[in-house]
């Protein structure tokens, strides 16, 4: 039978979910999926039924801490170490240990022990600096005692752990000329600067023992340069001096005389250029500077004698740093070659060649890295902290990927904000010395920090839902009467304390209602003991609980009538020979689609966006000459979003 236009219902098999459902005019259908009107069909046999979607699977727990993959019940989410560096942004469920053991950020603590953060030294404010750019620090042992050696401008000084002074060099300003450059053997100093000669100044090299003091006699070696210095670097390295005067390169002898000249190893073709550090490895020498915006490394290589080439090609480019990235120090430790920049601290792997390979930033900072300082598998970087005086610390053991190593900031002296010029240590002891620019040189405490805090990455287990955070607990050890503070950090950065955690208190739960959260970060604040200030509590780790705060969806299942010819509840007739098939089509299309679908119960007046999850028909017509068609009972499930 054909199909007469002038019908009430007309199909539509276009399954476009921005249509408008059905205008009932003639007949009220109680239920339409776009413009495909049904009637309903339920009964005791067969309701309409609406349950909770499942929102949650249960999942096998591979993870290396119990918990962490299962999403049924609790959403746990532990950390028991900090030790592989700051700068992560968010963790993830199945990370592996290179993200699941590192943090946010940090400030005065220590997370170099797997399993433990602690407070750092507090600083001692020692002697005063006036230099306001680069003061280089040099760890020497003098005498008996150990010191740091501070290059200030005019003066050097050795500076004792305790923080008192011995005045090394003491030149006048206003009539001598600063230090340019200084190095030490372990027993001499070995210095550059200007001396007046017939009313011109000129370069001049002197040593003294360590042993000295200002009073004892600056020893001449070399006899006066060609030129007068305006910029000047020296580094002892394979057993001599090594001076960069402006922009030549020259090779000392410790025991020359004052009428022999030093070696010219290479003289630069751009006199603007400015040398700023001398380091060494295998059979080469390394000489930073930059030309202006442009940053390099020169590689000088001994020859068969143990001599530098003294020739214009001594010296090659070893490697040049991207436009605008300065080199200010470069030191060689431990196999790679660590170069501080204007922009922050790069690694660099250098082969058995001598070529180097160098990653990518390992941190940024507001200012230059001026200095390193390296101890066992660490290396102490003069970056400043913020804006403050203070140092940041990478951990050269292992690497978070190629030439990329965890890091952290360390030492930090609270509203100092001045450039942090030098770092060395003061000897053979675990004391660091740390200098800011016409400032002060800070030496490590005996006592602790009064305070020092960690912040975790974002917990959203790997999902942009929002949660419920409900508990936290922590795991520390207290002294009697250390504390830890707990705050929970939201989205938009709003912090709020959940707990004071002591001795008494102990590890137990706090309970935390930040509300509905895509994700959070804790901050632990450790403060150390109020009666003994050299001792101060140990973070071990901490346990976050959560639930899915997830919209739950509902499924709803429909039985419908679905025959060639069928009544409204006024007993309105409608239909034609071959409706039923031609509707069972169309719902059939709409789930293949998989698009929305405008869902329309005229009985309540509901309507929603959802997707058919499952068509079932069951035909009831028999196929003898008493009927025709192919009706039945429709069931359709509905996933509504």
């Amino acid at each position: 039978m054909a199909i007469d236009i002038t019908e009430e219902f007309q199909l539509d098999l276009s399954a476009v979910a921005s249509e408008t459902s059905t205008v009932n005019s003639n007949i009220l259908y109680d239920l339409s999926f776009n413009s495909l009107g049904f009637f309903l069909g339920n009964g005791p046999e067969n309701p309409i039924r609406r349950e909770t979607a499942q929102y949650r699977k249960d999942q096998s727990d591979n993870a290396n801490e119990p918990g962490e993959q299962s999403l049924s019940g609790w959403w746990l989410r532990s950390q028991s170490s900090f030790h592989l560096g700051a700068g992560i942004k968010f963790y993830e469920p199945a990370q592996d240990d290179k993200l699941r053991f590192r943090f946010a950020e940090s400030r005065g603590v220590d997370p170099w022990i797997a399993g433990e953060v602690s407070l750092l030294p507090a600083a001692t404010q020692g002697h005063v600096t006036t230099n306001s750019t680069a003061t280089v620090l040099q760890s020497i042992h003098s005498g008996t005692t150990d010191a740091v050696l501070m290059l200030d401008g005019h003066d050097v000084d050795k500076v004792w752990a305790d923080g008192t002074v011995t005045h090394f060099i003491d030149y006048n300003t206003g009539t001598d000329e600063p230090v340019y450059g200084i190095c030490n053997d372990g027993t001499y100093a070995y210095w550059l600067t200007n001396d007046p000669i017939t009313g011109v100044q000129k370069s001049h090299f002197y040593k003294k023992l360590l042993s000295g003091t200002s009073s004892t006699a600056d020893v001449q070696f070399h006899k006066y340069g060609t030129e007068a210095v305006s910029s000047g670097f020296m580094e002892w390295v394979k057993e001599r001096p090594v001076a960069c005067v402006n922009n030549k390169i020259y090779e000392l002898n410790p025991n020359a005389s004052t009428s022999t000249d030093p070696v010219l190893v290479y003289e630069h073709p751009n006199t603007g250029t400015v040398y700023t550090g001398i380091t060494a490895s295998g059979t080469n020498i390394y000489v930073s500077g930059y030309n202006g915006l442009q940053g390099f490394i020169l590689k000088l290589v001994l020859d068969a004698n143990g001599g530098l080439v003294p020739t214009l090609d001594g010296a090659v480019v070893a490697a040049e740093l991207p436009r605008g990235e300065i080199v200010h120090t470069i030191k060689y430790y431990l196999g790679y070659m660590l170069i501080g920049t204007s922009y922050g601290a790069r690694v660099a792997q250098v082969s058995d060649a001598g070529d180097i390979i160098y990653g990518p930033l390992i941190f940024t900072s507001n200012q230059p890295v001026y200095q390193f300082a390296c101890d066992d598998h660490f290396a102490w970087c003069a970056a400043g902290i913020g804006n403050e005086v203070g140092l940041k610390r990478i951990d050269l053991s292992a690497q978070i990927d190629t030439l990329v190593f965890p890091w952290s900031d360390d030492r930090v002296v609270d509203g100092v904000n001045v450039k942090t010029t030098g770092v060395a240590f003061i000897g053979n002891s675990d004391k660091l010395a740390y200098s800011g620019a016409a400032n002060y040189v800070y030496v490590d405490s005996n006592n602790l920090r009064s305070s020092g805090s960690i912040t975790t990455g974002g917990i959203r287990y790997n999902t942009l839902e929002n949660k419920h955070f409900k508990y936290i607990a922590d795991r520390a050890l207290y002294t009697e009467s250390s504390i830890v503070d707990i705050a929970i950090i939201s989205k938009d950065g709003t912090s709020s304390d959940i707990a004071n955690k002591n001795a008494s208190t102990g590890n137990s739960d706090s309970a935390i209602d930040p509300g509905s959260e895509e994700f959070v970060q804790f901050k632990f604040t450790l403060h150390r003991d109020t009666a003994d200030t050299t001792i101060g509590p140990k973070l071990y780790g901490y346990q976050v609980k959560a639930v899915p705060a997830t919209p739950r969806q509902r499924l709803i299942q429909y039985p419908l009538y679905c025959f060639d010819t069928e009544t409204d509840r006024y007993n309105n007739r409608s239909g034609y020979d071959g409706q039923a098939n031609e509707k069972l089509l169309a719902i059939e299309q709409l789930e293949n689609v998989g698009d929305f679908v405008n869902v329309t119960d005229y009985r309540t007046g509901e309507t929603y966006s959802g997707l058919i999850e499952e068509v079932s028909f069951m035909g009831m017509t028999p196929p003898d000459r008493r009927f025709d068609g192919v009706g039945g009972l429709l069931k359709v499930t509905v996933r509504k979003i």
